[in-house]
């Protein structure tokens, strides 16, 4: 029985160093890297041209991101790749360990040049990976460049994410057909540009997600139970410490809550309050918030005294040059027809930065537009209509999306000075606009007249929704109301 050859340290360096001068660096892949790697091969395979590597922190994304590049170069002469960082400042500073991390192992003959004054690594068969920084519009400079693949590191810190995607790498890559790898754990809100990639990953077949959970089951030696048991306890106990559990080691979608504008918003008050016979005496409300590059939004809503609710019932949006006063004023007209008949009449709100606007809406018909008195910060101003969501008092139809996506996505700018920008509702313009509404909200005065009465029995089966077919008792109580004669 022959004794099994074995293996020294030689033979371990002289296959290390085969694996770089063949760019094959499987053997450095834990089995997490491993799974990126495999998935993102079969969606090229399919034709996609992004991917999208949504992974819990501490998985290494960046170190397994240079060593794809670094195999490619390796692999091809001349190769171009670009990574670029989420930084505006002190880029050598943050690739250096990224390099120091990838290439620990790497034969000093085979490791290729970092050039520190280009910023790129060098390789002997002419093929570079080019760093370069993302943040403060740099990527706005780094136009006309061509690569044979990009990768965006972190891409929830990138400013204007959407813009180096679409209008700086996509085009890089055009004429050397080339690929797009994005990788981050989720924003702190929904409103970030990420999530319209992550999106369209999910829908495009282009989305690999790994959580700590994952990364316990693919390398439980690497990621053991115990370490990340003591990982999340030391997470829950920092400021919006579960939220950021869930975001940056579950790969969730959840809003920091500490910088949300009305964290008391609930989905439990998206709601259509039937309409009662009490309905054609509520007070109707239509509130605007100007914009031109942002929205120039505008809601429609009724105070419904007797449950204390105001309830949000349409919305509409304008931006650039459709900010007409004549559209406008017909659109408000046309909707408010529609959700109060003909005859319709409300109190008008509008933000008071720009008067001239005002006064052009007010020469139309049925537009009596009057300025909002502002608190003296916007904080304050936000803080009181949290109080009315917090106790109930705001509901929203479904058929406002534009109101419902900024309640629940409206979050501050890094100074809590303004709202922050958002990819779908541009300036979260409806959340500011019912926010008006809400500090002309008559809560006190009862609309409903006190002889509302036929015979002295309260009327419960009128119909003053049109827009529906009465029942014939129903019709018959109608006919007998319109009669009715009021007394006072």
């Amino acid at each position: 029985m022959g004794m099994a050859a074995q293996i020294t340290e030689a033979d371990i360096s002289a296959a290390i160093g085969l694996a770089w001068q063949i760019g094959r660096l499987d053997y450095r892949r834990r089995q997490t890297q491993k799974y990126l790697k495999a998935k993102t091969e079969q969606a090229w395979a399919r034709g996609c041209r992004k991917i999208y590597w949504e992974c819990t922190r501490r998985l290494g994304k960046s170190s397994e991101l240079l060593a794809t590049f670094s195999e490619h170069c390796q692999q091809t002469p001349g190769w171009r790749a670009g990574f670029f960082a989420p930084v505006k400042d002190g880029l050598k500073d943050y690739i250096e360990p990224i390099i120091e991390e990838t290439f620990k192992d790497c034969p000093s003959h085979l490791r290729p040049f970092f050039n520190e004054a280009r910023l790129m690594l060098e390789y002997a068969n002419g093929a570079v990976i080019v760093f370069r920084g993302s943040n403060n519009k740099q990527h706005r400079i780094r136009r006309g460049q061509e690569f044979h693949e990009v990768g965006i590191d972190e891409c929830r810190d990138v400013d204007e994410l959407d813009v180096l995607v679409d209008s700086v790498l996509m085009p890089s890559l055009f004429d050397k057909g080339g690929h797009m790898y994005m990788s981050s754990s989720p924003a702190d809100t929904r409103s970030h540009p990420l999530f319209r990639y992550r999106q369209q990953a999910e829908s495009g077949g282009w989305l690999i997600k790994i959580t700590i959970w994952d990364a316990n089951k693919m390398d439980p030696f690497v990621y053991p139970i115990e370490r990340i048991r003591e990982w999340q306890r030391e997470t829950l106990q920092s400021v919006d410490g579960e939220s950021k559990w869930k975001r940056e080691y579950e790969c969730e979608w959840v809003i920091n809550v500490s910088r949300a504008a009305v964290p008391e918003w609930s989905n439990a008050f998206v709601m259509d309050i039937p309409r009662d016979p009490y309905y054609q005496f509520y007070q109707h409300y239509v509130a605007i918030d100007w914009g031109y590059r942002d929205f120039t939004a505008i809601g429609f809503a009724t105070y419904i005294y007797r449950r204390a609710k105001l309830q949000v019932e349409g919305e509409l949006a304008f931006s650039g040059k459709e900010v007409r006063s004549d559209r406008i004023s017909e659109a408000i007209t046309d909707h408010a027809k529609k959700l109060w008949g003909p005859d319709w009449s409300a109190r008008q709100v509008s933000d008071s930065a720009d008067p001239i606007l005002i006064n052009e809406l007010n020469k139309f018909p049925g537009m009596n537009v009057v300025p909002v008195e502002k608190a003296h910060t916007l904080e304050a101003m936000l803080n009181e209509f949290r109080v009315l969501v917090n106790l109930g008092n705001v509901v929203v139809s479904p058929k406002c999306p534009l109101t419902l996506h900024c309640l629940s996505n409206a979050i501050w700018d890094e100074h809590r000075k303004k709202l922050d920008q958002d990819v779908f509702a541009r300036h979260f313009d409806h959340l500011m606009q019912l926010v008006y509404m809400t500090r002309i909200l008559d809560t006190a005065s009862n609309p409903i007249p006190p002889d509302f009465m036929i015979d002295g029995q309260r009327i419960i089966e009128l119909n003053f929704d049109k827009k529906k077919s009465p029942t014939q008792a129903g019709r018959t109580l109608e006919e007998a109301f319109s009669g009715a004669k009021r007394f006072g």
